[in-house]
């Protein structure tokens, strides 16, 4: 499952991507939760009890149903102080009834958790005052072998299931549903059982990502836009759509053209870093089974060019963020990155803020190697020649 290479060690986080992904609030106690229709008998007693309830979108509900919206509803006393909570009392008589005694049993180390009772565990402020001005965002399964976002609307409370991203731009969904974000995801990502479980600060916080482009808005305006019909006029969730999609006995035409439409994607992104490579997407067997991929040789030792090409390319991705040889180039407070010592004994220091290119050729990194970036989910754990 893992993309194989030369450079070892782990990437380091980059400034531009600071900020950026968040995991959503841990909530600890299901007597926050409930039906859309429980919620509305509460609105229907009290219509101030609308000020404590939200939308609760979960991982599965991105994965599973068509329209990727919240399945539930929850209660959210934000950081509120108790006496505020009181205002709404038939919201905090659910809450102490369901909750509190479950609370009331945690261990000393959780005091802070067991005295706020009323409170998730874990709001997640910085990752809604991320989003506070953004009317939608993009969201994938934290666990799941999908790797896929998807566009959805804020005003949800996002579960800890969810990876939020602070990014609603239609270029960013194309970077984040390709085959490259994949890979890296793959590579980085850490597994629960047979999933691979999303960490931001593994994953994104280190991924390179290229500049923004007009074929990369477009393309990833294509795919919400199709994706989402597909999905609706089937009533397919996105585990579903993409079981269809590596099926290669499948030959309905609007699978077909998602197909097409990631084959576009992931060329898009190529071109956006500046690389040149035939991809040779379509099915090949994985270690997570058959999928709509890249070259099953990618990653591999063997004697293509494909091969070759594809091993060089995934150590300069990871070159821009461990650099073995120039020291580990690291963002800094100062909005800088170093890593690289002058002549004259000073560090070398440029705006953090650069597309990967550039950022290669500020490093000075050689790129008398293919500078071409393809996944591989099927190679064995072998060094390039």
């Amino acid at each position: 499952l893992e993309p194989v290479g030369r450079v070892g060690g782990r990437p380091a986080r980059l400034m531009e991507n600071e900020h950026r992904a968040f995991i959503g609030s841990l909530v600890l106690g299901l007597g926050f939760i409930m039906t859309e229709q429980q919620a509305n008998q509460l609105v229907v007693g009290d219509s101030s009890n609308t000020d404590v309830l939200q939308p609760y979108a979960m991982g599965q509900d991105l994965n599973q149903r068509p329209d990727c919206s919240a399945s539930r509803w929850i209660i959210n006393f934000k950081d509120w102080p108790l006496s505020r909570a009181k205002e709404y009392p038939d919201a905090l008589d659910i809450v102490r009834r369901l909750v509190k005694p479950q609370r009331d049993q945690l261990a000393d180390y959780k005091k802070r958790v067991r005295d706020n009772w009323w409170r998730y565990e874990h709001q997640g402020p910085s990752l809604y005052r991320a989003i506070a001005d953004l009317d939608h965002v993009l969201a994938l399964s934290r666990v799941s072998n999908v790797v896929m976002p998807v566009r959805v609307a804020t005003g949800p409370v996002f579960s800890e299931a969810a990876v939020v991203f602070a990014l609603d731009d239609y270029a960013s969904l194309a970077v984040l549903s390709s085959a490259a974000h994949t890979a890296w995801t793959v590579r980085y990502a850490s597994t629960m059982r047979t999933d691979i479980r999303y960490t931001p600060s593994d994953v994104f916080l280190t991924l390179p990502r290229p500049s923004t482009t007009p074929e990369l808005h477009r393309l990833g305006e294509r795919l919400d836009t199709e994706r989402r019909t597909l999905m609706l006029s089937r009533s397919w969730g996105l585990t579903t759509t993409y079981n269809h999609v590596h099926d290669p006995t499948d030959h309905d035409p609007e699978v077909l053209n998602l197909r097409e439409v990631h084959t576009a994607i992931d060329q898009a992104v190529l071109d956006a870093y500046g690389w040149d490579l035939d991809l040779e997407i379509g099915h090949h067997p994985t270690k997570i089974g058959t999928r709509w991929t890249a070259c099953p040789a990618l990653g591999s030792n063997s004697s293509t060019s494909c091969s070759k090409k594809t091993i060089g390319a995934l150590d300069f991705l990871r070159d821009f963020a461990t650099q073995p040889s120039l020291g580990a180039v690291r963002v800094g407070t100062s909005g800088f990155v170093a890593g690289r010592t002058s002549p004259d004994g000073r560090p070398d220091r440029f705006p953090a803020r650069r597309t990967p290119i550039r950022l290669a050729r500020n490093l000075r990194l050689p790129l008398s190697r293919p500078v071409i970036f393809v996944p591989s989910f099927c190679g064995s754990r072998r060094t390039a020649n």
